[in-house]
């Protein structure tokens, strides 16, 4: 009997030796990529999404082919315990290893513990314009579909940042950018993708928008219907007064929102003055979205941060041009929503320079958000309550740096890089 005893103790003990990898001091972090497995490689892009399992996959931009095949995307999966998944190399699987340079790399998960990744490539065009390329891979990191990826669009225009979202059991939303000649501009395309095997579900890609000028930074949100909402930054009227549109588009590729027999217009949620950028969307729990986004429509300089709401039918329902979220006499950029608990309903943060001491320049930045009800009614103070507050700057990327997570209890995590 002591026998069996020291022996459980002992196969318990070989057990936690070997899946207990995280590293407990929070100075130290747990290598994903070494030296000795990716050489002087320069890795760049890294793009991370959840594997479903307490897990995530980490893809990036490798140089370690520069010589032969140019810039090519690795991937990896960390498990929840910090050890690198079975069938992924120590320096990351390659994704696609094609000639010309890959970059924009965008991935999401696809539902059943593996990942979809979507990029530019230049492969077929020796530097000249991009393509956008996809591939899907399992949890063990094996690929589901061609090697180095399959082609969504390989017209002979720049066709360049793809955002995919995984909208059904077996199909996810690729929506991208085509730079078109005058007076087009970049243009908003979008397809449909079929898990099984990467091809694409509608035979013609789906126009967007198609108007003068620039629509870009195009953000996607899965209807929960199998369809999809994207809101982008249009400059229809002019570059330098952007204004915020958005679109439903239903499984079948049919736009939703718009005037009737034009709805490729699409719908119109803010025309003020001033420039909207870095719009960001939640689900409002009725089959319309909630936009955050930053706007200078009270000073060129500053931006602040505003909120809409559109309706299942694409009416926008709070004030004209949006709710203030914050709109102190400083910089507000980089807003996040998450849809929250009953009260409040949905929760924004943002990038903050309230304290800073110099407006010209991005120094003491800090982490502040607010509560919106269903109504757009703000539930916290005035301009938002602080989130972080120290010496330096939190992010300490002023247009990136920070990230904002459901914690599934009605509230939010935050996650930041930090200089102080």
């Amino acid at each position: 009997m002591n026998r069996t005893l020291y022996t459980i103790i002992f196969i318990l003990f070989l057990s936690i030796k070997h899946y207990g990898q995280w590293n407990s001091d929070p100075g130290t972090n747990n290598a994903v990529v070494l030296v000795a497995n990716k050489g002087t490689s320069v890795i760049t892009s890294l793009a991370s999404t959840t594997d479903g399992n307490s897990g995530m996959f980490i893809a990036w931009i490798d140089s370690r082919n520069n010589a032969t095949t140019g810039p090519d995307i690795f991937v990896t999966r960390m498990m929840n315990n910090g050890e690198i998944a079975d069938g992924f190399l120590p320096g990351g699987n390659p994704i696609c290893t094609a000639s010309g340079v890959q970059s924009g790399l965008y991935i999401e998960p696809d539902g059943i513990g593996g990942a979809i990744l979507s990029w530019n490539d230049g492969r077929n065009s020796g530097g000249g314009y991009n393509d956008i390329y996809a591939q899907r891979i399992n949890g063990n990191g094996m690929v589901y579909w061609a090697a180095n990826g399959v082609a969504i669009s390989n017209t002979i225009l720049e066709e360049n940042t793809p955002v995919v979202k995984l909208t059904s059991a077996d199909k996810a939303a690729i929506v991208w950018r085509v730079d078109r000649p005058v007076p087009n501009g970049l243009d908003l395309f979008a397809n449909y993708v079929n898990l099984n095997n990467g091809s694409k579900a509608l035979s013609s890609d789906i126009v967007v928008v198609s108007k003068n000028n620039t629509q870009t930074d195009q953000q996607v949100l899965p209807d929960g219907e199998n369809g999809f909402f994207v809101v982008w930054t249009d400059g229809r009227v002019s570059n330098a007064n952007m204004h915020l549109y958005g679109q439903h588009i239903n499984e079948q590729g049919t736009l939703q929102w718009g005037p009737p027999g034009n709805e490729g217009d699409g719908q119109l949620i803010i025309s003020s003055a001033g420039d909207v950028s870095s719009p960001v969307l939640a689900g409002d729990g009725t089959g319309g979205i909630v936009v955050a986004f930053s706007s200078t429509r009270v000073s060129e300089q500053d931006a602040n941060i505003y909120a809409q709401r559109v309706d299942e039918n694409g009416t926008p329902v709070w004030t004209t041009n949006g709710v203030p979220v914050c709109v102190s006499l400083s910089n507000q950029t980089n807003p996040r929503i998450i849809k929250a608990g009953p009260s409040p309903n949905f929760i924004i943060g943002w990038a903050d320079r309230s304290h800073s001491t110099n407006l010209s320049m991005d120094d003491s930045v800090d982490i502040y958000a607010q509560g919106l009800l269903m109504n757009g009614v703000k539930t916290w103070s005035l301009n938002g309550i602080e989130i972080v507050r120290a010496a330096g700057s939190q992010p300490l990327s002023f247009s990136r740096g920070f990230e904002m997570l459901g914690d599934d209890l009605g509230g939010a995590y935050f996650v930041w890089d930090d200089d102080r």
